[in-house]
């Protein structure tokens, strides 16, 4: 990691913005920045995102799913911008991190570090800097383990997605049939909905990156993520009330 950190200072010059995708590479990019510091360096500016929203599989049915803080404490309008992740696999997260970014500004570049590089590409997407590279198959996982964390960060395993998505298609007319796990899921998705509802609001990216004072909604009823619902389930038109809003498919 302190390769990478110095890799990073030498291509860039000394005063990069590191981003660290939640959650393993947001803290490794403190970690980075950390390094930095304490070797001499100039700190470079450091923000995190969170891509939840951004995901392509968010309707699928997500696992345990997290919401956190975007923070970008300045602009990347014309900067270059260095994503830090801990694993790269498929590209999906990366992929959606970039249309983040693309929510706050238009960085002049945008480059990638991350940690482990398992291969198994699924979107033509590179990283510019890799701690090591790891042949895997489809079967495996790979997750990092963080020691001020107490607990390996990284995607979830195949197993697991191949679980919550099946049971998040399933009709909930009682709980006799269900696993154990299934109730402890279904227990901790109301647990993580109802601090989501009753904690501070979140305010939508773009209005939050445009410093609009007329945007006072969080991001579970905005209409900028109504509008990228009804983008992913091909909706042919959005109606819009005072209370409500909803989609609508044209006849065919």
């Amino acid at each position: 990691m302190r390769r990478i950190a110095f890799e990073i200072i030498e291509r860039n010059g000394p005063a990069p913005y590191l981003v660290g995708i939640r959650t393993g590479g947001a803290v490794l990019a403190e970690r980075m920045v950390e390094m930095l510091a304490a070797s001499g360096e100039s700190r470079p500016v450091l923000g995190a995102i969170d891509i939840t929203l951004y995901r392509d599989d968010v309707f699928l049915g997500l696992p345990k799913p997290e919401i956190g803080a975007t923070e970008l404490p300045e602009t990347i309008e014309g900067r270059t911008v260095v994503l830090v992740d801990d694993v790269l696999f498929t590209g999906r997260t990366v992929r959606a991190a970039m249309d983040v970014l693309a929510d706050y500004g238009r960085p002049r570049a945008v480059q990638l570090a991350v940690l482990v590089d398992r291969g198994r590409r699924e979107l033509p997407i590179q990283p510019d800097y890799v701690g090591v590279r790891l042949q895997t198959t489809g079967d495996q996982s790979v997750r990092v383990m963080l020691a001020d964390r107490g607990r390996p960060t990284g995607r979830p395993a195949r197993e697991d997605r191949q679980m919550t998505k099946g049971f998040t298609q399933r009709h909930l007319l009682g709980m006799e049939k269900l696993t154990r796990e299934e109730i402890t899921t279904i227990l901790d998705l109301g647990e993580r909905f109802w601090r989501s509802q009753t904690g501070p609001s979140r305010r939508c990216p773009p209005c939050a990156a445009r410093r609009s004072s007329t945007c006072s909604g969080a991001v579970d009823a905005h209409p900028h993520f109504v509008r990228i619902a009804a983008k992913r389930l091909s909706a042919d038109g959005i109606n819009f009330t005072a209370s409500s809003s909803s989609t609508v498919k044209a006849r065919r």
